[in-house]
C-alpha cells in the first residue's frame, strides 16, 4: 500500500514537470521569436550606425558584446551551483548579447546627439532613437528575467524529480530540452551511448541542480520584482514631470492671454492717442520741416560764418592774454606765453583783420602790404613762425585790433539772429524744441537789463555800463553766465 502511494505520488509529480516543461517550451517559442525581432531590428540600427560612425568620426568605437553576468550568490549546494546558469549560447545567452549591443548603440546616439555643431532637427533625431532603444531594452531585459526564472523554475523541478533510475532519464531528457549545455557540465556518470549512469555521484548532481536552480529562480525572481519597481518610479517620474510641464504650459498660456490683452488695450489707448496727436504731428513735421529751411540759410550765410570765425578767433586772443580776473597776464616765466601761442595769437590776428589773406606767415613784404599791419609788426610776425616770442604789446595790440573788428561786426549778426529767431517763433514746431539748435546765437550781447552797448565788451573789452565789480547776469539767448571782472564782462 505504501508503494502504491508513493508511485502515485511520483507520477502526480511527473505530470506537473510536464505542465510546467510545457509552459517553458511555449516560453522559448516565444524567446526565440523576440531574438529574431532584436536581431532584426539591431541589423537597421548597425546600418545606421554604420553610417553615423563614418560621418562622426567615429567607427570602431562598438566594440564586441559582453554577456552580463547572471546574479551570483554563494549555496550550499557546492560547485555544481555554476551549472545552473545559462551559457552564452542558450536563448538567454543570446538575448542578454543583444541587450548589451543595443545599450551600446544607445550610448551611442546620445553622444551623437550632443556633438558639437550639430543640427537641431539631427540631434533629436538621435536623442529619439537613443530612447526608443532603452524602452526596448527595458521591456526585453523584463522579459529575459522573466523567462530565466521559469527556467531555473523548470530545471529545479525536473532535477528534483529524480528518485530513481528512470526518473533519472527522464529528467535527463527534460532538461535537454530545456537547455542541453547545462548537462554538459553536470558531473555525473554517463554510460557509452551518452546516459546517465544511476550512481551515488550522478544522484548527488542532479540534486545539487535542484538546489542551485531553486536559489537561481529566487534571485531572478527579485531581480524582476527590483527592476518592476524602478520602471514605475521612472514612470511615476515622468508622469511628475509631465504634470508640472502642462502647469507651466497652462500658465505660461493664461500669462500670454492676460499679456495680449493688456496689449490690446494698451493699443486701443494709443491709437486713440495718436488719431488726436496726428494732425499736431503733422503740423509739427510742417514747422520742423521749415525751421530746416532757416537753420540751412542761416549756417550757410558766408556773414554769419565770417563772424563766427571772428568771435571765435577773439576768444582765444582774450583768453591767452588775460588772467581769470580780466586783468592781463604780465610777461615772464610763468605767464603761459610760448612761441606756439604767440604764432597761434598771429594767424589768428590776420585772419580777422584781413579774412581773405592767403599768403604765408613767414611772407614780410605780404604781411607789410595789408593795412593795420606795420612793417615792424610783420617782421615780429615771421620771427614768430621761426620760434621766436612776441612783445607783450603786440599781443595786446592784436587783440584790440580783432576786438575792433568783432565790435563793428556785432549789431549786423543781432540783426541776423534775431531776423532767423522770429522766422522760428511763427513756426509750430514740437512743445520743448529749443530755438537754437536751429539758429546758433553767436553775437555778443549785453547781459539782460543791462543799457550797455552790445560789443566786444561783453567778450573782455572794458564796460561802459554801471555794474559793479563782479557782477553777474545771464545771455538772454545763449543762457551764457557772465561776471564783471575788473572793469570787462567775460564768460564765466
Amino acid at each position: 500500500m505504501g508503494a502504491s502511494s508513493a508511485f502515485n505520488a511520483n507520477e502526480i509529480q511527473l505530470a506537473n514537470i510536464r505542465d510546467t516543461l510545457a509552459q517553458t517550451n511555449e516560453r522559448n517559442v516565444l524567446n526565440q521569436g523576440r531574438l529574431q525581432a532584436i536581431e532584426q531590428n539591431q541589423r537597421a540600427v548597425n546600418s545606421d550606425l554604420l553610417l553615423q560612425q563614418a560621418l562622426q568620426g567615429i567607427a570602431g568605437r562598438v566594440g564586441p558584446p559582453v554577456s552580463p553576468a547572471a546574479p551570483t550568490e554563494q549555496s550550499s549546494a557546492g560547485p555544481a551551483q555554476s551549472t545552473a546558469i545559462p551559457t552564452d549560447d542558450s536563448p538567454g545567452g543570446i538575448v542578454s548579447r543583444q541587450l548589451s549591443a543595443m545599450n551600446k548603440q544607445a550610448q551611442i546616439y546620445s553622444e551623437l546627439a550632443m556633438t558639437p555643431g550639430i543640427l537641431p532637427a539631427k540631434s533629436l533625431e538621435f536623442f529619439k532613437a537613443a530612447d526608443d532603444l532603452k524602452k526596448n531594452i527595458a521591456r526585453e531585459s523584463l522579459t529575459l528575467m522573466d523567462n530565466r526564472r521559469e527556467q531555473y523554475k523548470a530545471i529545479g523541478g525536473i532535477a528534483g524529480s529524480v528518485v530513481d533510475p528512470e526518473s533519472l532519464q527522464t529528467a535527463w531528457s527534460q532538461i535537454r530540452q530545456v537547455d542541453p549545455n547545462i548537462l554538459k557540465t553536470l558531473k555525473v556518470d554517463v554510460g557509452s551511448d551518452g546516459s546517465p549512469l544511476p550512481t551515488l555521484r550522478t544522484f548527488n548532481a542532479m540534486n545539487n541542480l535542484a538546489v542551485a536552480s531553486t536559489t537561481q529562480e529566487q534571485k531572478w525572481a527579485r531581480q524582476h520584482a527590483m527592476a518592476l519597481e524602478k520602471q514605475a518610479g521612472q514612470e511615476s517620474i515622468v508622469r511628475d514631470q509631465r504634470h508640472d510641464e502642462d502647469l507651466a504650459q497652462r500658465r505660461e498660456t493664461r500669462a500670454s492671454i492676460d499679456a495680449n490683452a493688456a496689449a490690446s488695450r494698451e493699443n486701443t489707448q494709443a491709437q486713440r492717442e495718436s488719431s488726436s496727436a496726428m494732425r499736431l504731428e503733422g503740423q509739427e513735421q510742417r514747422g520742423v520741416s521749415q525751421a530746416q529751411t532757416v537753420y540751412n540759410e542761416y549756417k550757410t550765410d558766408p556773414q554769419v560764418r565770417e563772424y563766427a570765425d571772428h568771435k571765435k578767433a577773439l576768444t582765444y586772443g582774450l583768453n591767452y592774454i588775460t588772467n581769470p580776473d580780466g586783468s592781463v597776464k604780465p610777461a615772464g616765466v610763468g605767464s603761459g606765453y610760448n612761441s606756439a601761442g604767440d604764432f597761434t595769437l598771429a594767424r589768428q590776428f590776420v585772419s580777422v583783420i584781413h579774412p581773405n589773406y592767403k599768403g604765408a606767415m613767414n611772407d614780410v613784404k605780404a604781411l607789410s602790404s595789408l593795412s593795420n599791419v606795420p612793417e615792424k609788426l610783420a617782421k615780429m610776425i615771421v620771427s614768430v613762425s621761426e620760434g621766436a616770442l612776441l612783445p607783450q604789446s603786440d599781443r595786446v595790440h592784436m587783440v584790440e585790433a580783432m576786438k575792433a573788428v568783432v565790435n563793428a561786426e556785432t549789431p549786423a549778426q543781432i540783426e541776423r539772429e534775431d531776423q532767423a529767431l522770429q522766422r522760428l517763433g511763427n513756426l509750430k514746431l514740437p512743445t520743448g524744441t529749443d530755438p537754437t539748435i536751429y539758429v546758433t546765437p553767436y553775437a555778443i550781447r549785453p547781459p539782460k537789463g543791462s543799457a550797455t552797448k552790445a560789443t566786444a565788451e561783453t567778450a573782455g573789452a572794458p564796460s561802459g555800463d554801471n555794474a559793479p565789480e563782479g557782477a553777474t547776469a545771464t545771455n538772454p539767448k545763449t543762457q551764457q553766465k557772465m561776471i564783471k571782472r575788473n572793469g570787462v564782462w567775460q564768460p564765466m
